[in-house]
């Protein structure tokens, strides 16, 4: 029996609201780039993998090889990890504060909570490439 269903490299959705295409999308935790746009309700394609160029949050400066996040409410890449910033990837390149762009290759991740036994009031998160696992 087969079991693999789709390389995985784009995935389709169902619009959770309006995206054009390019645009950063955040599913859950799926993070991709438009490749078709959408109107919420509709079938969107989303591209998972590869690199990308897009907006930075401005006066930032970032370093190749530095962790990449998406800040779900600025609607930014960031170099600067918070509650709701999400790791979608690492920088490609060095980009000054001045620049508002930057190049980001996307690493699917998955972000698990871990109850340590016999005190399940400690609990971390860990984030991770999923294609290591």
């Amino acid at each position: 029996m087969r079991t693999k269903i789709q390389d995985g490299n784009r995935l389709d959705f169902i619009a959770p609201y309006d995206i054009d295409i390019n645009e950063p999308v955040l599913i859950g935790q799926i993070f991709g780039i438009a490749f078709i746009s959408a109107k919420k309700g509709e079938r969107i394609t989303v591209d998972t993998v590869g690199v990308h160029e897009l907006s930075k949050v401005q006066n930032t400066a970032v370093s190749i090889g530095q962790t990449a996040y998406y800040h779900e409410d600025l609607k930014l890449i960031t170099n600067t990890y918070d509650e709701k910033a999400h790791p979608i990837g690492y920088f490609t390149a060095d980009e000054e504060e001045a620049s508002n762009k930057c190049f980001v290759r996307l690493t699917p991740t998955c972000t698990i909570t871990i109850k340590q036994a016999g005190n399940p009031s400690l609990e971390s998160e860990e984030s991770g490439d999923s294609s290591s696992r």
